[in-house]
């Protein structure tokens, strides 16, 4: 939703990657299925170099989501995880 957005972005700007992994948390407890919040997750993991979860969190997007090309490109990056 827009707060969740809002938020979101607030972390994003200020680098408050921890901040946007609860958040994200959040809307993927709420909504297991949204397969964009799945993908953000990835991503921030990636930035905080949890890569074994940012591993999961893209196959979660490609699960619920096959042809998100984003994904398949980080999952190719984290192959050796």
């Amino acid at each position: 939703d827009d707060e969740h957005q809002a938020a979101i972005e607030h972390f994003y700007q200020q680098k408050n990657y921890q901040q946007a992994i609860s958040v994200h948390l959040q809307i993927i407890q709420m909504q297991p299925d949204d397969s964009q919040a799945h993908y953000r997750l990835g991503v921030l993991y990636m930035l905080t170099r949890n890569f074994l979860l940012a591993k999961n969190e893209f196959q979660k997007t490609l699960q619920l989501n096959p042809d998100h090309k984003q994904a398949q490109e980080h999952l190719e990056q984290l192959k050796n995880y």
